[in-house]
């Protein structure tokens, strides 16, 4: 189920990144996104954004203990992506993957105003062939400006272009993913903060004491070998939480 959150989680973070990188914003600015599925457990979602540059962290609570993963997105070389790992002091560089076509069909219905919280959103239905969820777009705050706006791959480009045709742009507030054919609540995504404040440089920096890593230390292993890492893991982040 964690993993099914995580990559629904990357999938909305990538949607509003797309929404996001066609408005510019002068002011720095700092969003806390928390996605939930019905049993409450949660995936947390912070963005940082400075002149172009963009910073992005995904927390995860594994049995008490919150795991973050943090990445790069620097105006410098938009088509890469610098994640780091603060348990290893280390960081990998990726190429992010070449623009893809879309080849889905959507249904889009404007179901009209709402209130979520203290923003004022427009509402709008989403449906394709195996899916349907619900987003809350507002203008209520200043979008970011995220530094991919040219990467199109796993982005759904013609989703947004629709969007636009039905006059729905701004920040997203609220994503609703349903269960199959149904209304079900199946994870929901919400703004929890949005703040416009001077940004720390060094957010957007690689720390001077993380050495490059190449390939992912994952790839090319057993299952049990692939166990022990992950075991090897929990002992880091218990010694860590303990400090």
């Amino acid at each position: 189920m964690l993993r099914m959150m995580r990559t629904r989680h990357l999938l909305i973070t990538l949607f509003l990144i797309c929404i996001f990188s066609k408005y510019a914003s002068a002011q720095d600015i700092y969003a806390h996104y928390s996605t939930k599925d019905p049993k409450g457990r949660a995936i947390d979602t912070k963005i940082y954004a400075k002149n172009g540059d963009t910073r992005m962290e995904l927390i995860i609570d594994m049995a008490g203990i919150q795991m973050t993963t943090a990445s790069l997105v620097l105006k410098k070389n938009p088509d890469e992506i610098i994640v780091l790992n603060s348990l290893s002091k280390s960081y990998i560089k990726k190429a992010k993957p070449k623009k893809k076509l879309s080849t889905k069909t959507y249904t889009i219905t404007v179901m009209g105003k709402e209130k979520v919280g203290i923003y004022n959103c427009n509402r709008v239905r989403i449906k394709t062939e195996d899916k349907s969820y619900d987003m809350w777009f507002t203008k209520d705050l200043p979008p970011l400006h995220l530094p991919i706006e040219n990467n199109q791959a796993n982005i759904d480009k013609l989703l947004t272009d629709k969007l636009g045709l039905n006059g729905i742009s701004g920040m997203m507030v609220k994503t609703v993913y349903f269960n199959p054919g149904t209304t079900v609540p199946k994870l929901t995504m919400q703004l929890m903060k949005h703040e416009t404040k001077l940004l720390s440089a060094s957010l957007f920096t690689v720390p001077a004491n993380y050495k490059e890593s190449k390939g992912n230390p994952y790839n090319n292993v057993s299952p049990e070998k692939k166990k022990e890492m992950m075991r090897q893991l929990m002992e880091q982040l218990k010694d860590k939480r303990g400090k």
